[in-house]
Protein backbone atom coordinates (compact mmCIF):
# COMPACT_ATOMS: atom_id res chain seq x y z
CA UNK A 1 0.00 0.00 0.00
CA UNK A 2 1.41 3.32 -0.82
CA UNK A 3 0.66 6.54 0.80
CA UNK A 4 1.16 9.85 -0.44
CA UNK A 5 3.59 12.26 2.05
CA UNK A 6 5.35 15.35 2.19
CA UNK A 7 9.05 15.01 2.30
CA UNK A 8 11.08 17.86 3.89
CA UNK A 9 14.87 17.90 2.28
CA UNK A 10 16.16 20.25 4.61
CA UNK A 11 15.43 23.24 6.65
CA UNK A 12 17.01 26.80 6.68
CA UNK A 13 16.30 29.33 9.38
CA UNK A 14 13.39 30.75 7.80
CA UNK A 15 11.92 27.94 5.66
CA UNK A 16 11.69 23.93 4.70
CA UNK A 17 12.27 22.97 1.43
CA UNK A 18 10.34 19.96 1.02
CA UNK A 19 8.90 18.00 -2.10
CA UNK A 20 5.77 15.71 -2.70
CA UNK A 21 6.57 11.60 -1.78
CA UNK A 22 4.78 8.72 -2.56
CA UNK A 23 6.27 6.31 0.05
CA UNK A 24 5.51 2.22 -0.49
CA UNK A 25 6.93 -0.93 -0.34
CA UNK A 26 9.91 0.68 1.94
CA UNK A 27 10.72 3.04 -0.86
CA UNK A 28 9.99 7.01 -1.36
CA UNK A 29 9.66 7.82 -4.87
CA UNK A 30 9.63 11.21 -5.97
CA UNK A 31 7.30 12.10 -8.78
CA UNK A 32 8.54 13.49 -11.85
CA UNK A 33 6.70 17.04 -11.36
CA UNK A 34 8.43 16.87 -7.79
CA UNK A 35 12.09 16.39 -9.06
CA UNK A 36 11.42 19.32 -11.98
CA UNK A 37 10.12 21.63 -8.84
CA UNK A 38 13.00 20.71 -6.77
CA UNK A 39 15.52 21.45 -9.36
CA UNK A 40 13.73 23.96 -11.12
CA UNK A 41 13.64 22.68 -14.73
CA UNK A 42 11.05 21.14 -16.54
CA UNK A 43 9.47 18.19 -16.46
CA UNK A 44 10.60 17.16 -19.64
CA UNK A 45 14.17 17.71 -18.77
CA UNK A 46 13.67 15.13 -15.49
CA UNK A 47 12.02 12.22 -18.16
CA UNK A 48 14.86 12.98 -20.63
CA UNK A 49 17.65 12.31 -17.82
CA UNK A 50 15.50 9.26 -16.01
CA UNK A 51 15.68 7.54 -19.58
CA UNK A 52 19.49 8.27 -20.37
CA UNK A 53 19.49 6.62 -16.97
CA UNK A 54 17.83 3.56 -17.59
CA UNK A 55 18.94 3.26 -20.99
CA UNK A 56 22.67 3.06 -19.39
CA UNK A 57 21.89 1.34 -16.64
Amino acid sequence: MANENQFILYQSNNHNVAIDVVIGQDTIWATQKSMAELFSVNKSSISRHLKNIFETG
